[in-house]
């Protein structure tokens, strides 16, 4: 009988180990991966929505767009060059900041201001425009050769009387984003997804998962009666946990 109790008893701690070692294992990726997992999830089904489609309207370019590519001709940049250098990687990496501004105010729920600064933009432009024009370059565009270091300073300041205007025509595409963003497809869509992810990452869980960890403690040291068997236990679940994480750190990108 006592051999009986005794394998019952070996089982059970196995079980609570692998329960103890599994939580341990959930807990820390969930940790690590708040930030990152909670916003990638939300961006990765933002890549899904057809930009172009957010900033057209009837087929066509945005009133917005056309008047900013005008100014920036207005600034001197050759017509040529006009959509190459909106499609450079600075641009790129702009526009992806600004929306996602943009998300965080219509999903996150975040109060503060979206709209781009008249300081941003030609902080912006004098810290890019040397970049972009060895981009461009580098591409051999046709015309790029005209983006010297003269032509680039003539053309910042002219860009500079043409701020506020630009400003002004980003900040109405920024809305009209916004709205678009708003309506019912999108939404149904984000929410559901915004909701999967506060759950997961929710206060609930974390005291879910701390419970846990204490019961399995509590019972691998019931049914081991000893301190240092208890602790030897313990010590598995967190052996088998740190091998769990290693293996998944090799299987996931």
């Amino acid at each position: 009988m006592k051999k009986v109790v005794k394998f019952l008893l070996l089982i059970l701690t196995i079980l609570f180990t692998v329960l103890l070692s599994l939580n341990i294992t959930i807990f820390t990726i969930r940790k690590l991966s708040e930030n990152y997992i909670s916003r990638e999830f939300v961006l990765n089904t933002i890549n899904n929505i057809d930009i172009n489609e957010l900033l057209t309207q009837n087929g066509e370019e945005i009133e917005e767009i056309k008047i900013i590519k005008d100014k920036f001709k207005e600034a001197g940049i050759p017509e040529e060059l006009i959509i190459d250098f909106i499609s450079s990687e600075p641009i790129k990496e702009a526009t992806t900041d600004v929306t996602n501004r943009v998300i965080d105010y219509v999903f996150y729920g975040k109060e503060s201001e979206y709209e781009i600064k008249e300081d941003e933009i030609y902080s912006f432009l004098e810290e890019k425009l040397p970049i972009i024009s060895k981009e461009l370059q580098e591409k051999n565009i046709p015309k790029s050769e005209y983006l010297t270091q003269e032509n680039q300073t003539k053309i910042l300041n002219k860009v500079k009387q043409e701020i506020p205007i630009i400003q002004q025509n980003l900040n109405k595409i920024m809305k009209k984003v916004e709205n678009k963003l708003q309506n019912s497809e999108y939404q149904d869509k984000f929410n559901k997804i915004l909701s999967i992810t506060k759950t997961i990452y929710s206060k609930e869980v974390t005291i879910l998962l701390f419970v846990i960890f204490i019961i399995c403690i509590i019972f691998i040291c019931l049914t081991r009666r000893s301190i240092f068997k208890s602790l030897k236990w313990i010590g598995f679940g967190y052996l088998i946990s740190s091998i769990l994480l290693y293996i998944m750190s090799l299987i996931i990108p």
